[in-house]
């Protein structure tokens, strides 16, 4: 009998601000009917999560990057490899709408619009999780 290959998720958490979180849904459920479904998955992540989550040091950091508390956050998730890149690519298209963000790669980064744009001109193969090898631009 042949056992079905495991594909890993992975995502990063998007936090913005000037956007409600009813506003950031309705985008993310457009990108995600334009690109299909299989090109990435959200949830919205509550303030109350993320004021969990985060360490006070982390929340100090992204108050400080956003200039006041996140108004709006999603947990962006997706397979590796062709859809690695759609999800980069919904992700560059969330922020042209929404501009005022910072992208949380879950492994103690933040990284800035213009770091994804960056990122994103290099091609990665790994798509979204380019992120988590890459040193920035310029480096």
């Amino acid at each position: 009998m042949r056992t079905p290959k495991k594909l890993i998720m992975d995502g990063v958490i998007a936090f913005f601000r000037g956007v409600s979180p009813a506003q950031l849904e309705s985008e993310l459920q457009a990108l995600q009917r334009s690109m299909g479904r299989e090109s990435f998955v959200f949830f919205m992540y509550g303030e109350g999560d993320w004021r969990q989550e985060l360490e006070t040091a982390e929340l100090d950091d992204l108050v400080q990057r956003l200039g006041e508390p996140p108004s709006a956050a999603a947990s962006i998730f997706s397979r590796r490899g062709s859809a690695a890149m759609a999800s980069l690519t919904a992700l560059l298209r969330l922020i042209e709408k929404f501009p005022v963000c910072v992208i949380d790669d879950d492994f103690g980064a933040f990284w800035s619009p213009d770091d994804l744009r960056a990122l994103a001109a290099t091609a990665p193969v790994e798509g979204l999780f380019g992120l988590r090898g890459w040193t920035g631009p310029g480096v």
